[in-house]
């Protein structure tokens, strides 16, 4: 039988969830998200940063395709996500995604009091 491909996000279903909603949402919400989830992976103890800027620099894409590449940042960030183990991996989202829960609450309670 043939192996199916799958993007590198799509092998763990939290993960997939997780980057479908964060597609879905406008290019502000993005980028301040991005924003918040480096600041939180530079604080991150478990993540080598000066490895991780390696990395990005070393496995920079000659063409940058993906939906999340046109935003630098978020671009950044997830092949940071990427690079990680799989168990760290879930950890991170966890938290990037209850900032991505906690923007969108902000913005809708926002939006209701100018309503």
């Amino acid at each position: 039988m043939e192996e199916e491909y799958l993007r590198w996000y799509d092998k763990d279903p939290v993960i997939r969830e997780f980057m479908r909603a964060l597609e879905r949402l406008d290019q502000d919400s993005v980028a301040l998200l991005a924003q918040d989830f480096i600041q939180t992976m530079m604080e991150d103890e478990r993540i080598n940063t000066d490895g991780a800027l390696k990395n990005l620099i070393e496995n920079a894409p000659p063409g940058y395709n993906r939906w999340y590449d046109k935003n630098y940042d978020l671009h950044s960030c997830l092949e940071v996500l990427k690079s990680l183990e799989p168990e760290h991996q879930k950890i991170v989202v966890e938290k990037f995604r209850e900032a991505m829960y906690q923007l969108i609450t902000n913005l809708y309670m926002s939006e209701e009091q100018n309503d």
